[in-house]
């Protein structure tokens, strides 16, 4: 169990174990749950991803010989509030204790709350609380900058119509970590007519102009129409 932002959007789960990636797909909870549970009684590996609460999601794993390594990555999404003009980011730490309403149904488990007439599942939302000077082992580590890739994909993907004009820009305020991901991303799809803007004096500088070198060089790009190469 494990906490996110209040409004977050998940959208995707990528689970590597030893040498396989399996990547998780998002559908209806009833759903999951029964392909899990039918994964799970076959025999095969399987992981499953809930949400509990607004805040609170739950990570279930399966048949998982002992000693192997599990990776779970989860991706989301979600929308930073501007408080004049300054933006916040706040990754919560933990799953709190929670007010648990109603009478006791009488199931006891690992959870720090049992189960009650309000609240059928108190038990899955309410870990087991760590005890004073107790180290609960939720290190964290982070890097931060400006995510392109999913807007290039979406800028360059997908059916064009010829009649129409493309222009993709490519502008970043920052360093740029995985440029050369995202250059062969674009020479993926160079057949496309577009130009990049570049940056003058910044970071990205040699990455605007190498993807835009990327994309004239295609002969889609070689035409009166292309846009120009410009300094921002």
């Amino acid at each position: 169990m494990f906490p996110l932002p209040s409004d977050p959007a998940v959208d995707g789960l990528v689970m590597t174990i030893g040498e396989r990636r399996i990547i998780g797909q998002i559908k209806p909870r009833a759903e999951t749950r029964a392909i899990y549970e039918v994964t799970r009684t076959a025999g095969h590996v399987a992981s499953l991803l809930d949400q509990e609460r607004p805040k609170i999601f739950m990570q279930s794993l399966t048949n998982i010989e002992p000693g192997t390594q599990v990776v779970i990555e989860v991706s989301y999404v979600e929308t930073l509030r501007s408080d004049d003009g300054v933006f916040a980011f706040v990754f919560p730490m933990m799953v709190g204790p929670r007010y648990i309403p109603g009478s006791l149904s009488g199931k006891q488990g690992r959870g720090r709350a049992p189960d009650t007439t309000q609240m059928p599942d108190a038990l899955r939302i309410s870990p087991p609380v760590a005890l004073p000077e107790t180290h609960a082992g939720h290190d964290i580590s982070g890097s931060w900058g400006t995510e392109m890739m999913p807007a290039i994909k979406e800028a360059l993907g997908g059916r064009h119509d010829p009649t129409r004009l493309r222009i993709v820009a490519f502008m970043t305020d920052g360093y740029v970590g995985n440029d050369l991901k995202i250059i062969d991303t674009v020479r993926k799809h160079a057949s496309q007519r577009a130009s990049s803007p570049s940056a003058s004096a910044t970071p990205s500088t040699a990455f605007c102009w190498t993807a835009w070198r990327t994309l004239a060089a295609a002969p889609s790009n070689r035409s009166p129409y292309r846009a120009r190469l410009t300094g921002l």
